[in-house]
């Protein structure tokens, strides 16, 4: 089993800054400072640390983030590399309709991908 953070958008550049949410949560679980998922923001170099960028990217890398086309094809490398038995997808968006369409778009890409991936 496979485990990817997954968002979606309309545009590279809008699901990035969507994921900014998740990034700054991470940042501050290395800080000791849990909390509830920040909105996103702008410039997200300028809120952490270079030491804490990369262990927040170490923590996400399995993650895909992008439009349609980016994260389809980025899920389909990762099925074609680890052919996993079982998929499953997270996805933490500050904002409750981004992160539903961001679903309904990844179970609309699982849709085109399963003919290639069934057993």
């Amino acid at each position: 089993m496979v485990t990817v953070n997954i968002l979606v958008a309309d545009s590279d550049e809008e699901a990035r800054y969507w994921f900014t949410s998740q990034q700054q949560g991470f940042t501050n679980l290395h800080r000791g400072h849990p909390g509830q998922l920040p909105p996103p923001i702008k410039d997200i170099e300028q809120y952490w640390a270079p030491a804490e960028k990369i262990g927040v990217e170490r923590m996400l890398a399995c993650s895909l983030v992008g439009s349609s086309a980016t994260v389809e094809a980025g899920l389909r490398k990762l099925l074609a590399e680890l052919a996993p038995d079982e998929l499953m997808v997270t996805g933490h968006v500050f904002d409750h309709e981004v992160r539903l369409r961001s679903y309904r778009e990844v179970a609309a890409i699982r849709a085109r991908l399963a003919p290639d991936f069934s057993a």
